[in-house]
């Protein structure tokens, strides 16, 4: 239900299951999401790849 209500992929839903564990903190939670297979799909704006590095 949670991967419909958010849209979240089933690649998203078995990385999340894989990788969180109960007493992961906000940093740790954070760094997973930033993983996930929805960010991937975001373009980079025009530059911001370098002004990131």
């Amino acid at each position: 239900m949670l991967a419909a209500q958010y849209y979240l992929s089933h690649k998203t839903i078995h990385f999340l299951s894989e990788h969180m564990e109960p007493d992961s903190s906000i940093e740790d939670l954070l760094n997973l999401i930033c993983q996930v297979e929805e960010y991937r799909l975001l373009p980079v704006r025009h530059n911001e790849d370098n002004i990131n590095r």
